[in-house]
């Protein structure tokens, strides 16, 4: 993960009158203040390497029956055993979802020279086919590798890689704000220091990193959209 965040500050110079604000119509604004005061703007960038700490996975359990009922009733009878055994690890550790889906298969001949017909009429399924797809969402890593062999020895008929991403939470955020802060501010110490000149104190912090970069010889109604 990396932050950046936009620090201003002024450099220690004397202070001069404001210029009033423009009126609705006038063809230009006054500049704005980074343009008139002496200032100096820093982007502290910080970079944090932060294990995964979410891992998803799906596990399928297909049916094949006579009727949509059965078929239907088979796979998920199938997936609620699998997910009493994942929801037992606890729901703020693992969160489950179940979805099913239905195919009709239909009945097939060969013609006299092999060809595989099939007859994709409603009066010509043969059997259906449900599978129901048991969808986990791992939120604590310390239970993955057993909810994993949860799944594997649930016999399903296909099972997924786990895949990892990370959500950030608001502790780390924060953290990763403090830090992009802290690495604005030493840039700006530094950059003062090799110019010879004397820093001031902070004049804006912006998180959108935006606030230098409004158009000047933009009309009114520009600037202000």
């Amino acid at each position: 993960m990396q932050a950046t965040l936009l620090l201003a500050a002024l450099i220690a110079a004397p202070a001069f009158a404001q210029t009033p604000p423009a009126s609705i119509g006038q063809p230009f604004i006054p500049a704005p203040w980074w343009m008139k005061d002496p200032v100096i703007a820093a982007m502290g960038h910080v970079r944090a390497e932060v294990p995964a700490n979410r891992a998803r996975f799906a596990a399928l359990f297909s049916v094949v029956e006579k009727t949509a009922a059965a078929a239907t009733t088979a796979a998920t009878a199938k997936a609620k055993e699998l997910d009493a055994a994942l929801a037992a690890l606890g729901k703020d550790r693992v969160r489950l979802t179940t979805s099913l889906s239905t195919r009709p298969l239909y009945d097939q001949y060969r013609q006299k020279d092999g060809t595989l017909v099939e007859n994709q009429r409603a009066d010509m399924i043969g059997s259906y086919e449900v599978t129901a797809v048991l969808s986990v969402e791992v939120r604590d890593a310390d239970v993955l590798e057993r909810a994993y062999r949860l799944a594997v020895a649930a016999r399903p008929s296909a099972i997924d890689t786990p895949s990892f991403n990370l959500e950030p939470e608001n502790g780390l955020k924060t953290w990763l704000y403090e830090a992009a802060i802290k690495d604005a501010a030493r840039r700006a110490r530094l950059a003062t220091a090799a110019a010879g000149i004397r820093l001031g104190g902070v004049k804006v912090i912006d998180p959108s990193g935006g606030v230098c970069q409004t158009q000047v010889l933009a009309g009114w109604p520009s600037y202000a959209g």
